[in-house]
């Protein structure tokens, strides 16, 4: 995939504790709410990133699926990450622990 061309614009918000919900800007469960579905990307370097977005309604990607991000401002090359799956609401987001721990950073589209 070529960079840059077909990346999606998405603003990094930072890692948040799943256990408390502590992240950069306060309180993470209820900052978006449950009409917010989590993507999750396994990047290149095989780190496990989120990306929110606004909706509950299913992606259209695949599992396994690539797809490029890129910073909504400086335009400046993210990650490449293979999509893992979505969930959606607080609750979803609290069940990603499980699987990739209790640190996970997190973006969301732009």
């Amino acid at each position: 995939m070529r960079r840059g061309y077909n990346d999606s614009p998405i603003l990094p918000c930072g890692r948040v504790n799943v256990t408390t919900g502590k992240f950069t800007y306060g309180d993470f469960y209820g900052f978006w709410g449950d009409n917010t579905t989590y993507e999750v990307y396994r990047t290149e370097k095989e780190k496990i990133r989120v990306v929110a977005t606004s909706g509950t309604e299913p992606t259209t990607f695949k599992v396994g699926e690539r797809k490029g991000f890129r910073h909504d401002q400086t335009f400046a090359y993210l990650f490449e990450g293979r999509y893992l799956e979505s969930v959606v609401g607080d609750d979803g987001f609290r069940s990603l622990k499980e699987k990739y721990g209790n640190s996970i950073t997190v973006s969301t589209y732009k």
